[in-house]
């Protein structure tokens, strides 16, 4: 590599994880001065977001929830925002809900709660949710995605769900997606 020299703080492009990487030149760049390792390490979270919206077929000025506000959701509701999106927030966790009240979306929701359907059906108008980003990881979330939607809406999934839903829950998922 002749672009860095050793020592200087690197991004690398396509790469995660990882503290020793061996592979093409090209995927090494320089931080620019001022930007931090801390605050590189982030930048791959709106390219994620940007491509969750494209591959969810996101167009201008649709609604967009959000469910899962943490890096990856907040990441995720703002640059919705910043693509001309409604967007609507949604976390169970109360903390992660005061945090993204501060972001300027068109409407924060507490789920898990027994109005939360409806509160987000409020602030989605009567069209409602075109498009959801399930960015939780966990199975009740993409239940929480799911239960938004109306007929046509797409929902693109983030979240990594690491566990296999329990055989009840996936039979419930299964009744809710089919019928």
């Amino acid at each position: 590599v002749d672009s860095v020299r050793m020592g200087q703080p690197v991004a690398m492009n396509g790469v995660v994880h990882q503290e020793y990487y061996v592979g093409p030149a090209g995927k090494v760049h320089p931080l620019p001065d001022g930007v931090s390792p801390e605050a590189a390490s982030l930048s791959y979270l709106a390219g994620w977001s940007v491509s969750a919206l494209h591959l969810g077929r996101y167009a201008a000025a649709e609604t967009v929830a959000v469910v899962g506000l943490g890096l990856v959701g907040a990441s995720a509701a703002l640059v919705a925002d910043m693509m001309g999106a409604r967007v609507i927030g949604i976390d169970v966790a109360p903390e992660r809900v005061e945090r993204a009240a501060t972001f300027g979306l068109t409407a924060v929701v507490q789920g898990g709660q027994g109005d939360t359907d409806a509160l987000i059906a409020d602030a989605a108008g009567p069209r409602g949710v075109d498009l959801v980003l399930e960015t939780s990881g966990a199975w009740s979330g993409f239940e929480q995605a799911f239960s938004v939607c109306r007929e046509y809406s797409r929902i693109a999934l983030m979240g990594l769900y690491r566990r296999k839903p329990s055989a009840e829950y996936a039979l419930k998922l299964h009744q809710m997606l089919y019928g």
